[in-house]
């Protein structure tokens, strides 16, 4: 150890077969007093002297103590940061309660400055205004004016154009008047010497002009849906008409078929009833739309509406079966019915005549002689051969010989 004096007092390092303790460590080194034992000083390592001894400990105390105190002063200044900390959240609350409070104030002030606003507009514009429930109902607003150049708005019958921009001149115009007559008003000066009035920013002429901006969007809006509604009800009126129209046309003409079918009922009724084959022939050929129309006159009576298509001959063939039918039922010949007194008069329209198209499926002999001119020669007509001249000299026949028995 001479030959390395920087190495006084560090022990050298021991083989790990003597740490072990096994026998091999016996016979490789000699044997040394481990320096576990603390009863053994080893040649290698400095014993502590009993001064260094107590020394030590009393720093060690020391430091305790400090520990213990620095652990005390930091407790306590814990607490009062602690303390501190409760009594900023508390105040934050406090403040912030107070800015939400002052927020609501304002809100609501700036509420009821609206609607002043919208009460003054319609007040300005005859306009009536109440509230259902939370739905606000409006009478009908005026028509927007005709925008013109240089028209100005007229305080005595004010509107505004419901079709433009709120920062039309025109509209600007008009809400500078709404905005003068507003201050005028002693209720929404009352209103501005609120504390919530007086703590907001003082409201002028041109302030109040401006939110006048809000109110026109919620008065076009109501206008819009008025004038979509009028609309709608001028269109639902008309639609109403046409279809009342359409149901009375529909009506005429089922009652005018009703009629042609009750007709060539009764006329087939005397031919069965006087055993006329031919006449049923001729009355199933020529069919209920071949029967004249009929409109409801005075005194329960049927104005007679006549087709020009036919012959003379048909039309007085059908005529006197008409009268047959009221003599037999007179008589008693054949069962009373109303439809058998209803009298059939002219059409008090001179030169009036059915609308209806004719027949084209009778034969030649049926159609007057313009109407054969109108179907021109490549009409074709059905060869059934029916004598109409017979039937009618039969006809005349059988009611002379009715009205003389009288």
């Amino acid at each position: 150890m001479a030959e390395f004096p920087g190495l006084i007092g560090i022990r050298p390092p021991r083989s790990r077969f003597a740490i072990r303790g096994t026998a091999s460590a016996a016979t490789a080194t000699p044997s040394l007093p481990t320096p576990l034992d603390p009863t053994v000083a080893s040649p290698h390592i400095p014993q502590e002297r009993p001064h260094e001894t107590a020394a030590l400990n009393s720093d060690a105390d020391e430091d305790a103590l400090m520990e213990d105190a620095d652990t005390d002063a930091s407790t306590e200044s814990s607490d009062d940061e602690e303390e501190d900390l409760g009594e900023v959240i508390r105040r934050i609350k406090e403040l912030r309660l107070k800015a939400e409070g002052a927020r609501k104030q304002h809100d609501r002030h700036t509420l009821a400055v609206q609607e002043a606003i919208r009460q003054q507009a319609c007040i300005c514009m005859g306009i009536e205004r109440k509230k259902k429930g939370n739905t606000t109902m409006y009478s009908e607003l005026p028509p927007p004016p005709l925008i013109c150049d240089n028209v100005q708005p007229n305080p005595d019958a004010l509107t505004m154009a419901w079709t433009q921009t709120p920062r039309h001149p025109y509209n600007r115009a008009a809400a500078d008047i709404i905005a003068e007559a507003l201050f005028k008003n002693p209720d929404f000066k009352e209103l501005l010497g609120t504390p919530a009035g007086r703590a907001s920013k003082p409201l002028t002429l041109q302030t109040v002009s401006d939110q006048m901006t809000v109110s026109f969007r919620t008065f076009a809006k109501v206008w819009k849906d008025q004038h979509n509604a009028r609309a709608i009800a001028v269109a639902s009126a008309q639609h109403k008409d046409a279809y009342h129209k359409m149901l009375d046309q529909a009506r005429l003409l089922h009652n005018a078929d009703h009629r042609r079918d009750t007709l060539l009922k009764h006329r087939k009724k005397v031919a069965v009833r006087m055993k006329r084959q031919l006449w049923i022939a001729i009355l199933d050929h020529i069919g209920a739309s071949s029967q004249s129309s009929d409109d409801d006159g005075p005194n329960d009576a049927y104005q007679q509406i006549p087709k020009l298509w036919r012959h003379p001959d048909l039309i007085e063939f059908c005529s006197i079966l008409d009268k047959l039918d009221l003599v037999l039922a007179a008589k008693e010949v054949i069962p009373k019915t109303a439809f058998a007194f209803r009298k059939r008069l002219p059409h008090p329209v001179v030169g009036i005549s059915s609308t209806r198209a004719p027949n084209t499926k009778l034969e030649k002999q049926f159609y007057a002689p313009e109407q054969v001119k109108r179907f021109g020669d490549y009409h074709s007509y059905p060869d059934k051969k029916l004598d109409l001249a017979l039937a009618l000299l039969d006809a005349r026949r059988v009611l002379q010989s009715y009205t003389t028995d009288e």
